[in-house]
């Protein structure tokens, strides 16, 4: 037989009402804040495209490639506190200004005359996932990713030299704890996409809009730091790349593995044609740190 409800009391009556309270100050901070950040892709983000390179308006459905496997963990540390004197980097940051430098490089070399690389950007929008498990949610088989943009600044093609603009963009994202209400935002969207398919789909579709704004998304990925075994055989790499969100033409990874750092980047083929010019380009920018 079923039990029966348990009685109700004033005390359960006030935790539910505070439980609903809570929850729609926090359905409306995020969505709240996915209006903010789809506002300001629409409104401040121009439309990406990397100086004389074919970006077809509706891409390509064929993706090309490249990787490089010479990128330490301990060059990446040295290179982090290289930086500017009274300044604190960390290695994701020493990986977005390698990137940054990387596509002012590319730009450069494309441009046909002075006139042209003046009209370049003055940066690149870049979305950063951001990996929220924490403590024990480390041992657990799940996901909890949020993301955050990030404006890249192309002003120089020196890592050394956009490193402090790196910086505080990402002190920015940490203040605002960006990846989390992202998460959570996500999470709204999910439960209303379910709930309300037809206003579900206008929100995709406000969405799509917003990441078609990205030029790059960039994700650095911390693996064991100690070799791994399979079947009695060492796992000597590991190897992978990054699905970019619709609109988002490249996806840009780097992976740790045993003190060395696999770096990839995949692309729309409608962009670029040799995606291993632009990869040896960042990955070259670690050098700027040895030279003050």
């Amino acid at each position: 037989p079923k039990k029966p409800p348990p009685p109700l009391t004033v005390a359960r009556v006030a935790r539910g009402a505070v439980l609903g309270a809570a929850t729609g100050v926090m359905l409306v901070a995020s969505l709240g804040f996915v209006g903010l950040e789809v506002a300001r892709l629409l409104l401040v983000g121009r439309k990406p495209a990397f100086l004389l390179t074919r970006m077809a308006q509706k891409g390509s459905r064929r993706r090309v490639c490249a990787w490089d496997d010479t990128l330490t963990v301990h060059a990446m540390k040295v290179a982090a506190h290289s930086g500017h004197k009274g300044s604190r980097f960390t290695v994701n940051d020493v990986a977005l200004a390698m990137v940054a430098a990387g596509v002012r490089s590319f730009n450069d070399a494309r441009a046909a005359n002075i006139q042209a690389a003046k009209k370049a950007p003055s940066t690149v929008i870049a979305a950063v996932p951001i990996n929220l498990r924490k403590g024990e949610e480390l041992r657990a088989l799940r996901n909890k990713w949020g993301f955050a943009v990030v404006g890249l600044p192309l002003t120089s093609s020196s890592a050394r030299s956009v490193i402090p603009q790196v910086g505080r963009a990402m002190n920015y994202v940490k203040l605002f704890m960006e990846g989390e209400v992202s998460y959570r935002a996500t999470l709204v969207i999910a439960m209303i996409d379910q709930k309300f398919k037809r206003l579900g789909a206008v929100i995709r579709w406000i969405s799509s809009l917003a990441t078609a704004r990205l030029t790059l998304c960039v994700s650095n990925v911390p693996g064991p730091a100690e070799p791994l075994h399979l079947e009695g055989c060492t796992v000597t790499n590991l190897l992978g790349f990054l699905p970019p969100p619709p609109g988002c033409r490249i996806g840009v990874a780097l992976c740790s593995y045993a003190g060395k750092i696999t770096f990839t980047l995949s692309s729309d083929a409608a962009v670029m044609r040799n995606p291993k010019d632009l990869t040896d380009r960042i990955v070259g920018g670690l050098g700027d740190f040895a030279h003050p």
